[in-house]
């Protein structure tokens, strides 16, 4: 979705004068919501692992 430079403008200094109460705001839900930051954590790292994996297993295909 395009938007204009006007737009984008006004979006950033919004951010930037709104900035703090959104950071509250994460912080807050963060507080409330450990068991799903923690289930984040969990899936994102063993994503990683997976990729990480699967590069070295290429890796050792494409050098022999």
């Amino acid at each position: 979705m395009p938007s204009t430079e006007a737009q984008l403008r006004a979006a950033k200094k919004y951010r930037e004068t709104h900035r703090e109460k959104y950071l509250e705001r994460i912080y807050e839900w963060r507080e409330e919501n450990l068991d799903k930051q923690r289930e984040y954590a969990r899936k994102s790292m063993a994503k990683n692992y997976l990729w990480k994996c699967a590069v070295r297993d290429l890796n050792k295909c494409l050098l022999v």
